[in-house]
């Protein structure tokens, strides 16, 4: 292809060679079809060119699209992997829940992120409009992801850890109780729910749920901690019972009292008897939970 610029000083016999007819004061530049072609009006250049628009940005979209496709599988399976072996799951759970194994529990609306005894999910309910930002307007990092509920605009805003927080029967408890203060902290700042225990969350793959991935990578938990100032993760003065921090309130509650009242005992004597009372005590703080 040929292209010959206006005031190039091209001989009339030079055009005539290559059989111009077009007019220099009205197209600066004119394109010449290769040897053997037809020359092409404006408007059939024009034409021309949408078209080859068109068809680059089919070719696009479809480029992107699989692209996306081939990310959202792996996600999917990535997050598969990380979910119980059987998470509990519900539509609606107000209806209650129900146990299932991972495969058939991602097609319900909420199910179960975490572990009995393993957390390496931090999710917050965040019941007012505009939780999407929630996370900016708290100054916290981004999400891993956000499920929001498209009908009133509240969301779920849940964080992933790279390092899980085990609590079983040998584990140390001061990990456990530097998470409660980070999703304490974090709760505040997002104005998030404090009765929301996290047992369940939306599923972020329902169609159900506007779901949204911001943070690729999962967070170390001093990493979150950084963002909190040290007012933040301490309790009120009225313990607050919401959460991981539910779980170190009953035990440190429980403890306390007992180291109370054992020393009102004749322990050899009424051993039995403080046992059960301890059991009293720990059901009345379970029951006001609920």
């Amino acid at each position: 292809m040929v292209i010959i610029e206006s005031g190039s000083g091209i001989s009339a016999s030079a055009e005539e060679q290559l059989n111009i007819n077009y007019n220099l004061a009205q197209w600066p530049y004119q394109i010449i079809a290769p040897q053997g072609g037809e020359v092409l009006s404006a408007d059939q250049r024009c034409d021309a060119e949408q078209q080859g628009q068109k068809t680059r940005r089919k070719s696009a979209r479809t480029r992107t699209g699989r692209s996306k496709s081939r990310e959202t599988n792996s996600e999917l399976a990535d997050f598969i992997s990380l979910l119980p072996r059987k998470p509990y799951c519900a539509d609606d759970v107000e209806q209650g829940l129900v146990i299932r194994s991972r495969i058939p529990a991602i097609k319900y609306r909420h199910i179960q992120l975490n572990c009995p005894k393993t957390f390496r999910w931090l999710s917050f309910d965040v019941d007012v409009s505009g939780a999407y930002f929630s996370h900016d307007d708290g100054n916290l990092p981004p999400p891993n992801f956000i499920a929001e509920n498209p009908a009133n605009g509240h969301a779920h805003i849940v964080y992933r850890l790279r390092t899980p927080v085990q609590n079983f029967a040998g584990s140390r408890s001061s990990p456990l109780h530097y998470l409660a203060a980070v999703q304490r902290g974090m709760r505040r700042r997002l104005c998030a729910d404090p009765n929301y225990t996290g047992l369940v969350a939306k599923n972020p793959f329902h169609p159900h749920w506007r779901a949204e991935w911001l943070a690729r990578e999962p967070y170390d938990l001093s990493e979150l901690a950084d963002w909190l100032f040290p007012h933040n993760t301490l309790p009120e003065p009225k313990r607050e019972r919401s959460g991981l921090g539910r779980n170190c309130d009953v035990f440190d509650d429980t403890r306390y009292w007992a180291y109370r009242n054992v020393l009102k005992s004749n322990v050899m004597a009424v051993l039995l008897k403080l046992g059960q009372s301890a059991v009293g005590r720990l059901r009345t703080l379970i029951t006001s939970f609920s």
